[in-house]
């Protein structure tokens, strides 16, 4: 009995055996499952973060391209524009105002102080000072009080002052109770000016000097020209025959009270202007313009140098007339004094002389007797003497007998011969000699 219940229970454990082994297998396998589900998690996990990576880098690119659009736009520079402008209404940059014993002063004066006219110091401080409680502020010349006032007074911080001589002056500017804020100034009060104030001249080379005119300004005490020995009368510094060119006034005269100033005061002297005669420039018509004689500079000073050269000269036209205008081709004035002088334009004239031609081979016809002297020219010749190229022929011709008898050989006399033609007028024509025709018996 006891021996069955020890194989009862020998089945049992290895019925239990088997069981925890297969369970054993089972829990395995599950295992595996779960090691295979977590190697696969891991893998999907890497590969997501190869996927991830790249949006955690464009994040950044993200965040620097909008850095850089956030600087690059005109209303990021505008923003700091107006900052700038806030910073500098706000005094940021070192123009905070400070207490008074905080500061420096000084003296500034004008650049010349003169006796007979208001002159002007100021109190200057080194930095904008804060009076939270009001000072005095006082003026002394030479230890005399000569303006008080207050630091809530702007006026009080400069001194309008006229000075009662001329010489160094001591200046004193005290703020009450700031040592700091006293200051003294030695200035030097010159002497007042007297401005002479003279016109400007002008006259031509070789003239007198011109007398100008002027007024003097400046006097103070109640002076005038005599009272202050000032009988000045201002002069140019050029002679009558200064060359051309500007000159001021000469040397001014000192004064033991008063320094004296020109103002204006320019003599400008000018060229004078030089004309041409001809001698000898008349001509016979020959058909050009050319010139040929002498040509003498009038005008020109004693003493002085000056001749005319040209290139060519010509006349204005070929026509015979008088005073006919002469053009001069690279005309100008040489010699050591010609800066001096100008050239007048177009001052020149000549004349050119009407040319005379000769009549040649005209002929009067003859005729029977009639009574009268009337001649008939049968051949009209032609002039001797027309320049090559000119058009010259009759325009008018008239002749007679000199007897109305019959006869050969019976002189002929012309009464009238006018030149035609567009070139006639620059000729006179001259009648040809012996000239005879027959009057014939009458049938």
């Amino acid at each position: 009995m006891e021996r069955k219940e020890k194989e009862t229970q020998k089945q049992t454990v290895k019925k239990k055996t088997s069981a925890n082994v297969k369970g054993s297998k089972s829990a395995e396998g599950k295992c595996k499952n779960i090691s295979s589900d977590t190697a696969q998690n891991k893998k999907i996990a890497k590969d997501g973060d190869k996927n991830i990576a790249p949006a955690v880098d464009g994040g950044a690119q993200v965040k620097k391209e909008r850095k850089k659009s956030i600087f690059g736009s005109a209303f990021f520079w505008t923003a700091v524009f107006v900052a700038i402008l806030l910073l500098l209404a706000l005094n940021v940059f070192g123009t905070f105002s400070v207490s008074p014993d905080m500061a420096t002063a000084n003296l500034a004066t004008e650049q010349q102080i003169r006796y007979g006219s208001q002159s002007k110091l100021t109190l200057k401080f080194d930095k904008p000072v804060n009076f939270e409680e009001e000072s005095t502020v006082i003026w002394t010349v030479d230890g005399v009080e000569v303006q008080r006032g207050t630091t809530k007074q702007n006026e009080s911080l400069t001194l309008q002052h006229n000075f009662s001589s001329v010489g160094k002056h001591r200046v004193t500017a005290q703020v009450e109770g700031y040592d700091n804020l006293t200051v003294q100034k030695e200035v030097e009060v010159l002497k007042p000016v007297l401005t002479v104030k003279v016109n400007d001249c002008k006259k031509v080379y070789g003239e007198e000097n011109p007398v100008p005119q002027y007024e003097v300004s400046g006097f103070v005490d109640g002076d005038d020209a005599k009272s202050a020995n000032f009988l000045f009368v201002p002069q140019f510094d050029a002679a009558k025959n200064s060359a051309v060119g500007e000159y001021n006034i000469k040397t001014v005269p000192t004064n033991s009270k008063y320094d004296v100033q020109i103002v204006g005061g320019k003599l400008t002297v000018l060229p004078k202007t030089l004309t041409v005669s001809s001698q000898n420039a008349s001509k016979i018509y020959d058909g050009s313009t050319d010139v040929s004689g002498k040509f003498v500079l009038n005008g020109v000073l004693c003493g002085d140098t000056v001749t005319l050269k040209y290139n060519s000269a010509h006349f204005v036209d070929k026509n015979a007339g008088a005073n006919k205008q002469i053009n001069f081709d690279g005309a100008a004035l040489e010699g050591k004094d010609a800066q001096n002088y100008r050239l007048a334009v177009n001052s020149v004239y000549g004349e050119i002389l009407p040319k005379t031609v000769v009549m040649c081979d005209f002929a009067v016809s003859d005729k029977y007797y009639d009574g009268n002297t009337n001649a008939t020219f049968g051949i009209l010749g032609n002039f001797d003497g027309v320049a090559t190229g000119d058009e010259v022929n009759v325009a008018e011709l008239s002749a007679r007998f000199e007897m109305p008898d019959a006869g050969e050989n019976k002189p002929v006399i012309i009464e009238k011969c006018i030149l035609g033609g567009k070139d006639a007028q620059n000729y006179v024509v001259k009648y040809q000699e012996n000239l005879t025709a027959t009057i014939k018996t009458a049938q």
